[in-house]
This record gives C-alpha cells, structure tokens and sequence, in this order.
C-alpha cells in the first residue's frame, strides 16, 4: 500500500474498506474490541481496566495482531 499526499478517490476508499473489514474478521469481537480502542489512542493498561483482563493479555493480543498485519503485508509486497 502507498501513502498519498491527496485525499484518496472513492474506489481507493472502498477497496481499503474491503481489506480493512477482511481483516478484521479474523479476530474474535473482544479482539476487535481491543483494535478500535487501540485505534482510538487507549494505552494496553487502560484497555486491560476496560474490558476487565490483564495487561498482559493485552499485549498478547496486540503482538498477535501486530505479526499478522506484518505478515499480510509481506504477502501483499510479494503479490505486487
């Protein structure tokens, strides 16, 4: 994927869209739970309080999720 200097146009929107939302099913609700609070700036710990669990789970799940972003990434370098 290439950063642009511009607003994306719509096909570019809808086809990030796609991916994103491809993506993200691979995780469980909680998981997704814990991307969009990330997302939204929550540190693990603040999370952890959130959702009633352990920094460390925490973690774990962002490492894991981090790897599998990596890894989709090298796929899609190696598609191109």
């Amino acid at each position: 994927m290439q950063l642009m200097d511009t607003e994306p146009d719509p096909t570019t929107v809808v086809e990030f869209a796609d991916h994103l939302k491809t993506f993200l099913s691979k995780f469980s609700t909680q998981e997704q739970q814990i991307i969009e609070m990330r997302l939204q700036g929550h540190t693990s710990e603040e999370i952890a309080e959130k959702l009633g669990t352990y920094d460390r789970k925490i973690r774990r799940v962002l490492e894991r999720i981090h790897a599998l972003a990596l890894q989709e990434h090298q796929g899609a370098g190696r598609a191109s």
